[in-house]
């Protein structure tokens, strides 16, 4: 085995490793937000897999992770704003 395999299965554990935690920590059910942070979590396992693999540059990397973190931060403020009864955004700027 060489070295670049043995990176991309190393690489692919550390990434199978949250999954469990995801399972076993989440509510009942698959809603919206289990839902989103599963997704999240196997783009950012594919892109890592992809980069260590040399068929990504660094570039994409960034974007493909400053993509999630954006994507994220929003989806859990608006989790926060909805349980502490406030009004999305979209309904505060009604227009006529």
């Amino acid at each position: 085995m060489n070295s670049n395999t043995s990176m991309l299965l190393i690489i692919g554990v550390i990434g199978l490793a949250p999954l469990p935690e995801f399972f076993w920590a989440k509510s009942k059910g698959l809603g919206r937000f289990a839902t989103t942070s599963l997704l999240m979590l196997l783009v950012v396992r594919i892109t890592s897999l992809l980069f260590a693999a040399v068929k990504l540059k660094s570039p994409v990397l960034a974007n493909v992770f400053f993509a999630v973190t954006r994507f994220a931060g929003g989806l859990f403020t608006t989790r926060n704003l909805r349980q502490k009864g406030a009004a999305p955004m979209a309904a505060n700027l009604r227009m006529g």
